[in-house]
């Protein structure tokens, strides 16, 4: 369906769309704000009324606010973080297959460069060993005649 026939049969004004907007506003950034403060302020209170404000409480009200303030940070890290694995994951699932075949040409070229190596290497080591042996061979047989 076209959008501007879908406009045309559920007319929106943009007096529906401001005020729906600020509506949003509201139940999103100032009710939580407002929440807040009060709670904050019905603690103070009756913190202030029970007449036990001493400086220590006064230091532990304000690092219990601390704490608060920081677990929530701290918890909307994680979220963050965790739907940013739940998208590499979902972005993986759904690779097309190009990647596919990327992904396979970058093993292939893996294994090559790592048989060529073990063939590059092999008239370095080989002599090398076969030296050694020698060696601790006549060196065995030596200590075998010297004592």
């Amino acid at each position: 369906m076209d959008p501007f026939e879908l406009m045309n049969r559920y007319p929106v004004s943009a007096k529906d769309v401001e005020g729906a907007w600020k509506r949003q506003v509201r139940m999103q950034i100032y009710f939580p704000l407002g929440l807040g403060l009060l709670m904050l302020g019905v603690l103070i209170g009756l913190i202030w009324i029970s007449r036990t404000g001493d400086p220590s409480i006064w230091a532990d009200l304000s690092l219990v606010f601390l704490f608060i303030a920081a677990i929530v940070l701290l918890f909307l890290g994680l979220v963050v973080i965790v739907m940013g694995v739940i998208g590499v994951i979902y972005l993986i699932r759904e690779m097309p297959l190009p990647f596919d075949r990327t992904r396979e040409a970058a093993f292939d070229a893996q294994a090559s460069v790592s048989e060529a190596s073990k063939i590059a290497a092999k008239p370095f080591i080989v002599p090398q060993a076969a030296a050694h042996a020698l060696i601790t061979g006549v060196r065995y047989l030596a200590g075998i005649f010297k004592g």
